[in-house]
């Protein structure tokens, strides 16, 4: 690729990356408009709308992340670091891993007895950690390591941010707002797969911008988290991370939903 055709790429990528912030802008906008934070629905009025205005801000972040998970960090992998199987499958199951620790994010965020967007806010800053260090040192072990840890921190947070949503959105609109706000979530993702394909199209060794990108984006998202009101959790009783498991054991109905679900792959 010559200097002027570089030049070109890159400036194209830069009017593109304003255009979609303009739109991202305004698709925000339009959601703190939403009918179900108006004052005469939501009393009180502050803690939803707080709740939601700054979802819409980690779910543009999540958007990024999920594209970081499902394309280019396999893709990384595959054509610069040439990853064997091994190493494929575990950047590949960074995701699965988070959502098996869950249940020890969710008991440490609770023995510790922070807010419970606190405790998501300081899992994703180990993420954007994560992706730091595997920006910084370009091997395969670091680049499998980071990657894994930083996903396994994006899932991790979901059943913290479950409860924010039980405490802070009326019981009437709950499925509402978080329709509207996972509308920004995949809209991100579409996005910046397109913006990252190109770029990586024009600069295949620039995969280190793009890990720094992710970086930012988890600690963009720990900033939004963070402002978002929220309750320590409840504490259960049980000392074993794992307690809540013995309704897979007691409650058939819902042991046989998880079969199923595995078998869908969302489980």
């Amino acid at each position: 690729m010559t200097r002027s055709s570089g030049k070109l790429v890159f400036e194209s990528l830069v009017v593109e990356v304003a255009l979609v912030g303009v739109v991202a802008r305004v698709f925000v906008t339009w959601c703190g408009r939403a009918p179900g934070l108006q004052s005469s629905v939501v009393e009180p009025m502050d803690r939803a709308q707080i709740t939601f205005r700054f979802d819409c801000w980690r779910m543009v972040c999540a958007g990024v992340l999920e594209s970081a998970a499902n394309t280019f960090l396999l893709l990384m992998a595959v054509r610069n670091f040439e990853a064997g199987a091994v190493a494929k499958a575990l950047v590949a199951g960074g995701g699965s891993f988070g959502l098996l620790l869950s249940p020890l994010a969710v008991s440490l965020v609770e023995r510790s007895r922070w807010p419970a967007t606190q405790g998501a806010a300081r899992i994703l800053l180990v993420g954007a950690a994560s992706c730091v260090v595997a920006a910084a040192f370009p091997y395969l072990s670091l680049f499998v390591l980071g990657s894994v840890l930083a996903m396994t921190t994006s899932s991790a947070v979901i059943p913290l941010m479950t409860q924010v949503y039980h405490d802070n959105y009326p019981e009437t609109e709950r499925g509402k707002l978080y329709a509207r706000t996972f509308m920004l979530r995949i809209g991100g993702a579409l996005a910046f797969s397109w913006l990252g394909g190109r770029f990586l199209d024009a600069d295949p060794g620039g995969f280190r911008w793009l890990l720094l990108t992710f970086s930012l984006a988890f600690a963009l998202a720990a900033a939004a988290v963070i402002r978002i009101p929220s309750q320590p959790l409840h504490l259960s009783g049980g000392r074993h991370p794992l307690h809540a498991l013995r309704f897979v054991r007691n409650d058939r109905l819902f042991r046989q939903t998880l079969i199923v679900w595995m078998f869908m792959g969302f489980a």
